[in-house]
């Protein structure tokens, strides 16, 4: 989070995206940058029923499957 506000992201510039949001320091970083006012997307192998209701209330906007972000295999 320092290193966003470093940089000058700032909630009003977009949606940030949290990998791994399922996991401790995740699921720390979707809540604390939601607190912050940041539209946070979650992106998670584990996106699906109760575990996405539960990103909702640590304050995801979106919550996506990490398999919508891959790319073909080689």
């Amino acid at each position: 989070m320092d290193a966003l506000e470093r940089n000058g992201v700032r909630p009003d510039s977009g949606p940030v995206v949290v990998t791994g949001a399922t996991g401790g320091v995740g699921s720390v970083a979707t809540a604390l940058l939601s607190e912050m006012g940041f539209s946070v997307v979650a992106v998670s192998g584990k996106a699906e029923g109760e575990t996405k209701e539960w990103m909702g209330r640590l304050g995801a906007k979106e919550v996506m499957a990490r398999a919508e972000l891959e790319g073909e295999h080689k």
